[in-house]
């Protein structure tokens, strides 16, 4: 009866290796498959940061290309103000001298020359 408990008893063992054994097992398989899922959730955000950072370089390019044609707009207007100014300047005392001019004829024009 002795070596029969010791057999039933080496069953049960046998079976609680096997048991644990395949439990081992799935939870070895969980975890590659936790890893699995990590690696491709970090390569995933990897991929977008990179998309990301992209995207706002190409943003602040184009920021500075507008900023660069904003100022070259604004030296133009102010190059032509800049003329304008230099125009007036010549075209004033020019004014001034047709005006006495045109008065001086008005002036003999009313005397009789």
């Amino acid at each position: 009866m002795a070596v029969r408990k010791l057999r039933l008893q080496a069953q049960e063992h046998t079976r609680e290796r096997d048991l644990a054994e395949s439990e081992v097992q799935r939870l070895q398989q969980e975890l590659d498959v936790a890893r699995k899922e990590v690696t491709s959730v970090r390569d995933s955000i990897i991929i977008e940061k990179r998309s990301l950072e992209d995207r706002l370089s190409e943003e602040r390019k184009a920021k500075e290309r507008t900023r660069r044609q904003l100022e070259e707009r604004l030296e133009a207007v102010q190059a032509k103000q800049s003329k304008f100014r230099v125009g007036s300047q010549v075209a004033a005392p020019l004014l001034e001298c047709l005006a006495d001019q045109h008065a001086r004829s008005v002036s003999k024009a009313r005397i009789g020359y």
